[in-house]
């Protein structure tokens, strides 16, 4: 089972080359045909982290032992919240970047799977996009967002009495 990285990457320090797996071909008097270039395409994300000492020694130690294998890390891909991908490192660009005090910053390429989209999600985004508008969407998700992230948590940690 692959080691999973736990410092995620600093969300400035962030970019995403996008996955190209289509090819198009114009023709004379027509639609463009699009097709797949292949079945499973990877990204080139560029990572960089702002480091303590502590975990400056984590991510040198678990580059050492994932440099050549795959691995997992939560990473900012077709969603605005970090998920698990599968990763590895590209040869030869993971390496400090520069030192202030006691913080030390380290950047790395990862070659990034991406996940398999939910169609089920999309279709629910979609249509609440087209039902109620852009404004009223937001709002939804947002408060939808506060309802699970934050509500839900703090209720399921009162200490209820028992009947």
């Amino acid at each position: 089972m692959p080691y999973t990285l736990k410092v995620l990457p600093s969300k400035n320090g962030y970019s995403i080359k996008p996955i190209e797996d289509s090819i198009v071909k114009s023709v004379d008097g027509g639609a463009q045909r699009v097709r797949k270039k292949s079945l499973s395409t990877t990204a080139i994300v560029n990572c960089q982290w702002a480091l303590n000492p502590d975990e400056y020694d984590y991510l040198k130690a678990f580059y050492r032992l994932n440099k050549d294998e795959d691995f997992l890390a939560n990473i900012f891909m077709e969603s605005h919240i970090p998920e698990i991908h599968t990763c590895r490192f590209v040869p030869q660009t993971f390496g400090v970047t520069g030192r202030t005090g006691k913080v030390t910053f380290m950047a790395a390429q990862l070659e990034v799977a991406p996940n398999t989209p939910d169609q089920v999600d999309d279709e629910f985004v979609v249509e609440l996009y087209d039902t109620l508008g852009v404004e009223e969407a937001r709002q939804y998700r947002n408060d939808l967002w506060y309802f699970v992230n934050e509500q839900i948590p703090v209720v399921n940690h009162i200490n209820w009495p028992t009947v």
